[in-house]
């Protein structure tokens, strides 16, 4: 699972090896989308009261981060 210090590194500019340096390689790779990596992380417990949906989503553009899309809450 991805920690927030590092999520907090990726910046806009970056190259997508930096990313995949920094977080691994995405957990979703879209094959007709090669410029977005998505992270997804679900946990649901046995009474689902303790469920967890986290997604981070980068878009690149020419092999650099061009947008993120942060909804991987801060709280763990």
């Amino acid at each position: 699972m991805l920690e927030r210090e590092d999520i907090d590194r990726i910046e806009t500019g970056m190259s997508q090896a930096q990313v995949e340096q920094i977080l691994g390689r995405p957990v979703l790779e879209h094959p007709f989308a090669e410029e977005r990596w998505d992270y997804i992380y679900r946990y649901s417990g046995a009474d689902r009261e303790d469920e967890a949906n986290k997604r981070l989503t980068i878009f690149f553009e020419q092999g650099q981060v061009a947008e993120i899309e942060d909804h991987w809450p801060e709280d763990d």
